[in-house]
């Protein structure tokens, strides 16, 4: 069910974002940046392999780039608290993401988003790496240093 609400709040984010792209200067071109809080959930992959996902609860700046329309990329930068699922460790989190789109279409685009993150628990685990999600809410593992007491 958590998969599920953090897939639906990107989903709701990116289709909302997207709308705003012909405000952008002229001909929809330039960028767009914003504050807000969030909620959701990410994936900790130790050696390739799915060990936990962090609740988070952060605060971001999102910048998005726009040219002639169409949403070209957008970066953010979060920061803010984690809640193990597994263990019930709390997190200080830090999290910066590229999302590269391929527009298509109005109705029709495809993303891919490398996230970088860092987590330190209250109970001395340790985890900081990356992973990437594409459009079809796909997580791969990137390279991750998971450490614990």
């Amino acid at each position: 069910m958590k998969t599920k609400t953090f897939l639906l709040i990107w989903l709701l984010l990116l289709l909302g974002l997207s709308q705003v792209s012909a405000q952008n200067g002229k001909d929809g071109t330039g960028s767009y940046s914003e504050w807000y809080t969030n909620s959701y959930s990410d994936p900790v992959f130790c050696e390739g392999v799915l060990v936990d996902w962090l609740d988070l609860s952060i605060t971001v700046h999102h910048k998005a780039h726009f040219l002639k329309g169409d949403w070209l990329t957008c970066f953010t930068q979060a920061k803010g608290t984690a809640v193990s699922e597994n263990t019930g460790e709390n997190f200080i989190i830090k999290e910066i993401a590229k999302q590269d789109n391929n527009v298509i279409t109005a109705d029709l685009w495809e993303f891919v988003a490398e996230v970088h993150f860092e987590a330190i628990g209250d109970q001395g685990t340790h985890y900081k790496g990356w992973f990437t999600v594409n459009y079809k809410w796909e997580f791969t593992g990137g390279k991750t240093v998971c450490s614990s007491k």
